[in-house]
């Protein structure tokens, strides 16, 4: 997921992947909606890669783990 002219909506879809690779290629994309980002924050899986996001500087982070 290199491409930063992807849809947001295509890297949303992403995240949801049968690779895990994938899914974390695409909670790193900066164009994550910043909802399917902050819902990634709270994911197991799929929290650091949504940390490591440069449009989760930004993102209120929850605290309800």
């Amino acid at each position: 997921m290199r491409d930063p002219e992807t849809a947001p909506a295509v890297v949303e879809r992403l995240t949801k992947d049968p690779d895990p690779a994938v899914r974390a290629a695409a909670a790193r994309h900066p164009n994550l909606p910043r909802p399917r980002l902050t819902e990634l924050l709270d994911d197991e899986e799929l929290a650091r890669p949504a940390a490591a996001n440069c449009s989760s500087s930004s993102t209120p982070r929850r605290t309800g783990r």
